[in-house]
């Protein structure tokens, strides 16, 4: 299992967020990326890749140049109609008088909304699941927006964020979360900084209100730093953790969680790194990443039925799996008293323990659940596409241990199976 750590003690910003997820790749597939980034769409936007030293710490900082200039203002600022706004520093200074003449005049005054934003992602040359992710961190940053300036989400404009180096923020972070195809991303709690952050609102305090709104309402756990760092975790950056960890867990945590004696071993570690900002503290300013391959811990929960039909059973084995468990399964035993029965198993994670004893609880007669502990191991898996006589087919990779499988995605199957009135069999001889 691939898991993602993310080390957020100087806390987080989307370019420090992809550039540090950019060092995990070789350097010729980091060149490849780059390239993939440049050419997805975004009119007059260029990213370069900057190789840094903070601290002792050499990472990635990303620079982002529209028609050949840096953007220097703040990573994220909205507005409600009423032109109230606020903004944010942290590895930029706002600055928003500088470079505005690729932008057009409505939007360098009044910003665009969370609809023009969407229409931008939506023309990029990116995949269905990377413009979905993007969205989804604009949705939340609209909501923190929104909130904070007691307007609806539809009133909200954006400044700073839908700039287009915002944009590419956002989006890069998603198109390189993508191609990492982690299982697990697990994170620290997130450092805000502390003291003020100056802007055209006034001076606020950290964190800024958007920010607040997007970590205490996704539930994300943050705190301040003893020195007055100003802000650190921007509402990008927010939104960022919240979309994609699935866990908080300190360093130690995460380390115990890789071996049963909880000790790092050295081949756990696949690789480090680390997303530079554009200020210098005292200790290095970037996120740190660790890329960890590592056993699968997961619980299995079992119960003996004897008193349900199969098709109430075969239900709660549906509901199982739409509520998040790995698999669901049954099969037929001899109770007591010689009663015919049949034994549920669910294997599900830890977190999602609760959830699933709910869910048996709900759909099942049992008054009991017994629970194993075990650990799984599985191959790495990357889902690609096909072109074929049918048009283009996804299809799964799976490798490991020296092993590697490929199999042709069951829907796609289907759908050519039941178009040419052929079988499930003759499609997949002729695809493979």
């Amino acid at each position: 299992m691939k898991t993602l750590y993310l080390d957020l003690k100087m806390g987080v910003a989307g370019d420090m967020f992809s550039g540090a997820l950019l060092q995990l790749f070789p350097e010729n597939r980091r060149s490849e990326l780059v390239h993939q980034l440049n050419h997805m769409g975004l009119q007059d936007v260029d990213v370069n890749i900057n190789k840094t030293s903070k601290c002792g710490v050499n990472g990635i900082g990303l620079q982002v140049l529209i028609s050949g200039e840096e953007e220097l203002q703040g990573e994220v600022e909205a507005t409600s109609e009423d032109h109230h706004k606020h903004g944010h520093e942290h590895d930029h200074h706002h600055q928003h008088d500088h470079h505005l003449e690729h932008e057009h005049h409505h939007h360098h005054h009044h910003g665009r909304n969370l609809a023009e934003v969407i229409e931008i992602i939506d023309r990029l040359s990116v995949s269905a699941s990377v413009k979905s992710m993007a969205k989804d961190l604009y949705l939340r940053i609209a909501k923190a927006e929104g909130k904070a300036h007691e307007k609806e989400v539809g009133e909200v404009h954006f400044h700073e964020v839908g700039m287009k180096d915002a944009i590419f923020d956002v989006v890069s972070a998603c198109v390189l979360m993508e191609e990492l195809d982690v299982d697990r991303v697990a994170a620290s709690p997130v450092c805000v900084g502390k003291g003020k952050v100056k802007c055209a609102h006034g001076i606020l305090d950290v964190p800024a209100p958007a920010t607040k709104f997007i970590l205490e309402d996704e539930g994300v756990p943050y705190y301040y730093s003893e020195k007055e760092y100003g802000e650190l975790c921007t509402p990008t950056g927010a939104a960022i953790v919240s979309c994609f960890v699935d866990e908080f867990l300190s360093k130690e945590e995460i380390e115990e969680a890789l071996s049963k004696e909880g000790d790092m071993e050295d081949n756990k570690v696949r690789c480090y790194g680390y997303g530079m900002g554009h200020k210098d503290f005292d200790r290095p300013n970037c996120v740190s990443v660790m890329l960890l391959d590592s056993l699968e811990h997961i619980i299995e929960l079992q119960c003996n039925i004897d008193d349900m039909t199969g098709e109430e059973v075969g239900f709660a084995i549906d509901r199982l799996m739409e509520a998040g468990a790995r698999d669901a399964f049954s099969y037929g035993i001899m109770m007591k008293k010689k009663r015919p029965g049949v034994l549920l198993c669910v294997l599900c994670e830890k977190k999602n323990r609760n959830k699933m004893l709910e869910t048996i609880f709900l759909h099942t007669s049992t008054i009991g659940v017994r629970e194993l502990v075990a650990e799984r191991y599985i191959l790495e898996r990357e889902i690609t596409e096909k072109e074929t006589e049918f048009g283009l087919v996804h299809t799964k990779l799976s490798k490991g241990f020296g092993i590697q499988k490929e199999k042709s995605e069951y829907e796609d199957v289907a759908k050519i199976a039941r178009a040419h009135n052929m079988t499930l069999r003759q499609v997949r001889k002729e695809i493979e």
